[in-house]
């Protein structure tokens, strides 16, 4: 049996099966403090309405719309409000247990990504488990290691933001977005052009 199918019936044994793609069912699951502003009924409505090729969006109870941006068998990301969103991933394994990565994104005026992960009785795994974050440094790649050091320590707070792609993770950092001008233009020319790419190993996100 090919692996992709063989993870997807590992994936939803353990759960009430809805939609036809794998994330569908853990989209509609998934825990309300996640996507208060959705009863399971809307959850399964944008979906519907995805399927049929219509405009996927619903109106919730506390007055705005919430959206679907994209949706493949393994993630659905959904416009929550204007300053918010969230992406749902699974993430393939080797074994019987998966693994629900969670990306809540939020623009308070910097855009920053709260990532978290969870087996799929959606049950919390601990970070530290499977991803290790980054720190301000991990984001520079230019001057020497003393003027990298000396640019990190300038940064009291580190706003990045994360998206799954495939079996790849890419954080960017925002701290254009965050820190004082006469701050960012010493930091600014050590940082990095592209996203940090981290790859899934079956077990942990890797650089």
């Amino acid at each position: 049996m090919p692996r992709h199918i063989l993870l997807s019936l590992l994936l939803l044994s353990s759960i009430a099966i809805y939609g036809r793609r794998p994330v569908d069912t853990y989209f509609v699951t998934a825990p309300k403090q996640l996507l208060p502003q959705l009863s399971e009924n809307n959850r399964k409505d944008l979906i519907d309405l995805f399927d049929a090729g219509q405009e996927s969006r619903v109106r919730h109870p506390l007055g705005g719309t919430v959206e679907i941006i994209s949706l493949d068998d393994r993630q659905i990301t959904v416009q929550l409000s204007s300053a918010s969103s969230l992406q749902i991933a699974l993430l393939p394994v080797a074994d019987t247990t998966g693994i629900i990565a969670v990306i809540e994104n939020v623009s308070l005026p910097a855009r920053d990504s709260r990532l978290s992960f969870y087996d799929t009785q959606w049950q919390p795994i601990p970070t530290e488990r499977v991803f290790t974050a980054p720190t301000p440094e991990t984001f520079m790649d230019k001057g020497s290691k003393r003027e990298r050091r000396q640019a990190a320590g300038l940064v009291d707070l580190l706003p990045v933001t994360y998206t799954i792609e495939g079996n790849t993770l890419l954080a960017s950092e925002t701290l254009k977005e965050y820190l004082p001008d006469e701050i960012y233009d010493r930091i600014g020319p050590l940082l990095r052009e592209k996203p940090v790419a981290y790859r899934w190993t079956g077990k942990r996100f890797t650089p």
